[in-house]
């Protein structure tokens, strides 16, 4: 399965943007609907208190049933009370005022109520809906006011003088048709909110990654034969640019590594094509014509030094063929330093002398943890290195010392030296 950074950022840019948008819509239509419903709630209670305030200009056997009604006073009493409205004048100015004025309020649906009698018998309502049950419900005290909803229908109910019952309401149909037409608003922008957004996404997310399409390009374009060009880290971002770093250090190591390659089979086709030739002279000298036994031995010497040669430089390469693979194997044992340094100077002095250099040692007795054939191969390299670039009438000197627990070979010639430019190449291999 093939896996896509621009499509994980996308998914998870439009995640967080749908979360945001969703909740800041949630948000804002529920902040909406709780002040218009308490816009709503504050007309009904308002008209439910004028209720009230109507309501206790009652008799009291008007609003409580059992309560008889009193004799009407005497003409001659001088303490009589006024006299109390008939009923139908008070149940006329029973009714809600024309208008209830609170902020934010609406008339445009009309009002309804009821009044109960604390028995329950209906003492007046007006408005009610048709198909609406009348039902005062339950108040635990008497300045409770319960606000509630039945389907289209807000009401407010609360208690009234000589505990009494009123209920106001209104439908509020107009108004929750108003809320889904703004929920549809707010879902039509957060829509297209949503859709700008992952369009802004999707752009801000291509120009991210296009550095590093173009890094890959450049990658792309890098082959054997083409290893001298480099990742443009000028332009990238601080995130990128430690990225094409080290993608440019990997590339001038292969450069590297390949150019070390050429030069290695440039020398070994060198080296391999002297011990060819003398193979191929001598094989055909011997048999250009009769020889004597003596001329084909000569001969086939020679060939066989040609192929001992060989051999040689062959093994060689076989060693550092293992050496890289991680499959050379070391013989790590006790070994007396000294006596290997002083074969090795023995085995070269023929060719020391051949060149005229003078070849010295001087060795202190030592004792290493080491292979003992691949020491001996170190110290060949070093004094055959020593002695072939060295002057005739130089000198090469040998020197194996310990001091404070270390133990020091070191190879001094009397020639030109390595240059100071050079040096860092010292150990790269089949540097010349």
């Amino acid at each position: 399965m093939r896996r896509s950074i621009r499509w994980r950022l996308q998914l998870w840019y439009g995640l967080v943007l749908v979360a945001v948008v969703v909740g800041f819509a949630f948000a804002l239509y529920g902040r909406v609907r709780s002040a218009r419903l308490q816009e709503i709630d504050a007309e009904l209670e308002a008209s439910a208190h004028y209720l009230d305030v109507v309501l206790r200009r009652f008799p009291r056997h008007e609003l409580e049933p059992g309560f008889e009604k009193p004799p009407p006073p005497k003409r001659d009493d001088p303490l009589r009370p006024p006299p109390f409205p008939p009923r139908d004048q008070l149940l006329a100015e029973l009714d809600l005022p024309k208008r209830i004025s609170v902020p934010g309020g609406s008339t445009d649906a009309p009002l309804y109520f009821a009044v109960w009698r604390v028995d329950g018998t209906l003492l007046k309502s007006a408005d009610w809906p048709n198909g609406l049950q009348r039902d005062p419900g339950s108040l635990e005290s008497e300045p409770a006011i319960l606000l509630r909803q039945q389907d289209e229908y807000r009401e407010a109910v609360r208690r009234g003088p000589r505990m009494t019952t009123i209920l106001v309401g209104k439908s509020i149909r107009k108004e929750q048709a108003a809320l889904t037409r703004f929920a549809w608003q707010i879902a039509g922008a957060g829509a297209i909110a949503l859709i700008v957004g992952l369009l802004g996404g999707w752009f801000v997310s291509s120009r991210i990654l296009k550095p590093v399409a173009a890094i890959t390009a450049t990658a792309s374009r890098i082959s054997a034969a083409n290893l001298s060009e480099r990742i443009d880290s000028d332009e990238l971002d601080i995130e990128l640019r430690d990225l094409a770093g080290v993608l440019n250090d990997m590339f001038e190591r292969l450069d590297a590594a390949f150019a070390r390659q050429a030069r290695f089979t440039a020398d070994a086709s060198h080296e391999l094509r002297t011990p060819l030739a003398i193979l191929r002279s001598h094989a055909e000298l011997a048999l250009s014509r009769p020889r004597t036994p003596e001329e084909y031995r000569d001969a086939l010497s020679t060939c066989l030094r040609a192929a001992m040669r060989m051999t040689a430089l062959v093994d060689g390469l076989l060693l550092l063929a293992r050496a890289d693979a991680g499959k050379l194997q070391l013989r790590t044992e006790r070994v007396e330093l000294a006596p290997v340094v002083e074969e090795s100077v023995s085995l070269l002095r023929p060719l020391a002398e051949e060149k005229g250099v003078q070849l010295t040692c001087m060795l202190s007795p030592a004792v290493v943890l080491a292979d003992s054939k691949r020491i001996d191969q170190v110290v060949t390299n070093l004094v055959t290195n020593a002695i072939q670039h060295t002057p005739a009438g130089g000198t090469v000197h040998v020197r194996l010392s310990k001091s404070n627990g270390e133990i020091e070979l070191s190879v001094q010639d009397t020639g030109r030296g390595i240059p100071a430019d050079e040096r860092a190449h010292l150990f790269e291999r089949f540097y010349r």
